[in-house]
């Protein structure tokens, strides 16, 4: 797994967990209904794991991930009436995710 040069692995951005999670239900979960009885969401709240958004569908302040409108989806078959917004985000990173932006206390960019 890339990692940042101080051994911490990158993490994928909202909108890639959540389109990762929707690959993996239509490919391995709908596909192979003969052999799996279905699939459950790691984690339905927040958590301090990786970060705290690694695996949580939710932040500490309840806000929603990516995620969760996808898996809602994949659950009641239809997107959520209030859709989450997407596209913020803040890149410290270059294209390949891995030479990362050292930022160090009073020095600027």
């Amino acid at each position: 797994m890339a990692g940042t040069l101080w051994g911490r692995p990158i993490e994928q951005n909202s909108s890639e967990k959540a389109a990762a999670n929707k690959y993996r239900y239509d490919n391995f979960v709908i596909t192979n209904k003969n052999q799996c009885v279905g699939a459950f969401v790691f984690l339905w709240g927040q958590k301090q794991e990786r970060t705290p958004t690694w695996y949580g569908l939710f932040l500490e302040n309840g806000r929603h991930t990516e995620m969760t409108p996808i898996i809602y989806f994949l659950l009641i078959g239809k997107l959520p009436e209030i859709p989450l917004p997407v596209g913020f985000a803040m890149t410290v990173l270059n294209e390949n995710r891995i030479n990362v932006a050292i930022l160090v206390a009073g020095e600027h960019l």
